[in-house]
């Protein structure tokens, strides 16, 4: 009996030697590399994402953890998006996400050296502050509080990157210039003849009652200096009435700034 217990025991043993070389234990998959890809929204769920890539026009289907069901849930059909996918067994599955926005508002605080940069969206009134990259804070921080501009930037859970800004400006060509120069010195001369009732010599007279080159030089150097400044505001004026901007051009002429206190 004993023998055939013995026997029965070693069988076991070569059975239980044989399956482990045969049948090895199943070890979990390790994840893969994660890669950043650049897509459009094509729809989502709370716990799957349809992404197309820019410039392809096959779909991936994307696992989506539990701890990111919220972002995805503020996503629209047509988004633009950066997401970290790692791909395990064929599967897709979310690392991180963050949205394309692109939005159009004005500058409240500038951006300093370690500072993010303020703007307030157009039709909004809470802020949106923007981190700033050390490549873009050289351009960053010639914006002046009040500017038009449009920014680019990647919103995420916890911030909001800067990837663009682009001040809003307007192009005057040479024409309009020379047009509000012109109707700026008639403005000028109109004026100074009603100070002077019609006549104009007066201003070049000196106290000997004689022509006087210094009286002349002030008169047309005093000229030039109103029409180019009264044509500077006609045209801010005319280009930021007709851009939607109203009159907020006035803020950025300096002695109008001083003169009215603009508040912060």
């Amino acid at each position: 009996m004993r023998g055939e217990k013995s026997v029965t025991a070693g069988a076991l043993v070569v059975v239980v030697l044989a399956s482990s070389f045969c049948f090895p234990p199943s070890t979990p998959a390790e994840a893969g590399p994660v890669k950043a890809v650049e897509a459009t929204v094509s729809s989502s769920s709370d716990d799957k994402l349809v992404v197309v890539p820019i410039g392809k026009a096959a779909a991936i289907t994307v696992e989506v953890p539990k701890d990111l069901e919220e972002t995805v849930k503020g996503l629209q059909k047509g988004d633009t998006i950066i997401v970290q996918l790692s791909q395990v067994d064929g599967k897709s599955t979310l690392k991180s996400l963050s949205r394309k926005v692109t939005r159009e508002g004005t500058v409240a605080a500038k951006a300093g050296d370690s500072t993010p940069l303020t703007v307030v969206p157009d039709g909004e009134t809470n802020k949106l502050i923007l981190e700033v990259p050390e490549g873009h804070r050289g351009f960053v921080k010639d914006l002046q509080k009040g500017d038009k501009v449009t920014v680019q930037y990647l919103e995420e859970r916890e911030k909001n990157t800067l990837t663009n800004v682009l001040p809003k400006t307007a192009e005057i060509g040479w024409i309009a210039r020379a047009v509000a120069l012109f109707v700026a010195l008639c403005v000028y001369v109109i004026v100074l003849a009603l100070f002077t009732s019609g006549d104009l010599l007066n201003t070049i007279i000196g106290y000997d009652n004689r022509y006087s080159n210094s009286q002349f030089q002030l008169a047309i150097w005093f000229g030039v200096l109103v029409a180019a400044y009264v044509s500077t505001i006609a045209l801010r004026g005319w280009y930021s009435w007709t851009s939607g901007f109203g009159l907020e051009f006035l803020e950025k002429v300096t002695f109008l700034n001083i003169c009215l206190k603009f508040p912060d």
